[in-house]
């Protein structure tokens, strides 16, 4: 086994303990961020910082190639917050024009 298998190796496991142990307790923290304030943002009534910085990381989870297809399985509003701001016109422009990430 060579170095680059290892590594693959390596993320595939990182991926399920990921999915399995982390992110679960994460979201569940998140989630319950999300019903505080309306379903639709972290803190308060509009986009704020927090939300944009939690959409990054999703972003970037749900974009790598370790994440199993299950990420959002018990968390149909995480997903929601995820695709909702993803919509929003300048994270939209913004995600259009940036350079592909090999996270």
């Amino acid at each position: 086994m060579n170095e680059a298998d290892l590594i693959i190796l390596f993320q595939a496991d990182y991926g399920k303990i990921l999915t399995s142990e982390v992110l679960p307790k994460y979201f569940a923290f998140m989630s319950k961020l999300l019903k505080e304030n309306g379903g639709e943002h972290l803190v308060g009534s509009k986009l704020s910082l927090a939300d944009v910085a939690f959409f990054d990381m999703l972003d970037k989870i749900t974009g790598s190639k370790v994440m199993g297809a299950d990420l959002y399985k018990d968390f149909a509003d995480i997903k929601t917050f995820y695709e909702n701001v993803q919509k929003l016109p300048k994270i939209k422009s913004y995600l259009e024009k940036r350079l592909p990430s090999d996270l």
